[in-house]
């Protein structure tokens, strides 16, 4: 069995590995599995910290007083 040291040097994946860039500087991830006669599709945008917080929180039902409170803290 595979540890997660193992998997993440594994030889089928080391190809795989791409930096990509996000708002807080470069992270390693793998590549999409799915490529096209271009080439490999490009990631999605990577959200800052905290850039959708409000908008679960209040998927979960909690006010914008709640939100100000807890971010506050």
């Amino acid at each position: 069995m595979n540890d997660v040291a193992d998997v993440l040097h594994h030889p089928q994946l080391e190809d795989r590995w791409r930096e990509h860039p996000t708002p807080v500087g470069p992270v390693r991830g793998l590549r999409p599995p799915v490529t096209t006669r271009a080439g490999s599709l490009p990631p999605g945008a990577v959200p800052a910290l905290g850039e959708h917080t409000g908008k679960v929180l209040t998927s979960f039902g909690f006010t914008a007083d709640e939100i100000a409170e807890l971010t506050a803290r």
